[in-house]
């Protein structure tokens, strides 16, 4: 960060605060920005300590002769966004709806590096919520980065399961792009391979346990002919070829195919142990497993690659333990 020389050469400068004392010069483009100094100061400690020597010499700065700043390693899209917020310029600030992942991630990279969390709490919290189901895997990249560096437990781990569920690529094209590879850890890219392929394990499970749904009271015929036909087509080899969340889809149209059909053969007999596995009762499973696949973000923040947090380690002491 430098201060620039004045140059008598007119440059087009975006008057975020037209009386503002201090323009902002940022990124390779060098897009100018007018604003106050002392609203920097009091929405990020790193301005603070930056202006403090400056703003402490006789120095002169004024509306009239503002004082450059030059910020050339900054995305000056980002940070025109971030003044137009703690400058109260609402009208300038662009709807979440018509911001790209990408660009809400250089936000939180321009936020974390100088600490402007707490002055942008109220604004992030609408910018962090991204139709999920949508994403691609590099935007969903992009998200997740995006929640790390914001420090946003519950975006990183909605946006970590739709990672695992939904994508069968691996997840090292996320290292290749050169911005996400700077602000993922590799953490994060060895917990995601690992939930996932629990994932496909317990789902394998799940279509096994649908086979064995046969007995003597004869309700699990239907249903365990589907699941034969579909384990036959996705064994464990054959399921890395296409996302979880193709699976699972399947395993719910046997639910529902099964339940019509007890419906119109009038069927309401079966034994105890073999009573039909209604929508709800597998939606139930279901969340019960993407629960225990969540990733915690305060355990991807320790360090190593096992280890967990404080949390995580006091639950899993006991079964530890106990295996010992």
């Amino acid at each position: 960060m430098d201060v620039a020389e004045r140059s008598s050469r007119s440059s087009a400068v975006a008057d975020i605060s037209p009386d503002g004392d201090v323009v902002l010069i940022v990124g390779p483009e060098k897009i100018r920005l007018r604003v106050y100094s002392q609203i920097l100061r009091c929405a990020s400690r790193v301005f603070s300590t930056m202006f403090e020597p400056c703003w402490n010499t006789d120095q002169d700065h004024s509306k009239a002769l503002p004082r450059e700043i030059l910020l050339p390693e900054d995305d000056g899209r980002a940070f025109s966004i971030i003044c137009c917020v703690i400058h109260h310029r609402n009208d300038l600030v662009p709807a979440a709806s018509t911001m790209s992942a990408k660009g809400i991630l250089q936000i939180a990279i321009v936020t974390d590096k100088y600490d402007l969390h707490i002055a942008l709490k109220y604004a992030s919290g609408l910018w962090l919520r991204p139709e999920v189901d949508f994403l691609s895997l590099k935007a969903a990249g992009y998200f997740i980065a995006t929640a790390f560096l914001f420090n946003d437990a519950d975006l990183f781990a909605k946006v970590a399961l739709y990672l695992t569920i939904s994508f069968k690529e691996t997840y090292l094209a996320l290292l290749d792009n050169d911005l996400l590879s700077q602000f993922i850890p590799w953490k994060v890219i060895y917990i995601l391979e690992e939930r996932r392929n629990q994932m496909r394990a317990e789902i394998g499970q799940l279509i096994i346990r649908g086979m064995n749904g046969r007995c003597d009271c004869g309700w699990g015929e239907e249903s365990s002919e589907k699941y034969e036909k579909l384990n036959r087509k996705y064994g464990p080899l054959k399921m890395i070829e296409v996302p979880i969340s193709h699976i699972i889809e399947k395993i719910k149209t046997i639910t529902s195919h099964t339940q019509r059909y007890y419906i119109e053969q009038n069927i309401n007999q079966w034994c105890e142990n073999h009573k039909p596995i209604d929508a709800n009762s597998l939606d139930r499973q279901l969340k019960t497993l993407k629960d225990k696949m969540r990733i915690c973000l305060s355990c991807i923040r320790t360090s190593g690659t096992t280890t967990l947090c404080n949390l995580h380690s006091a639950a899993a002491a006991p079964s530890a333990a106990g295996g010992g």
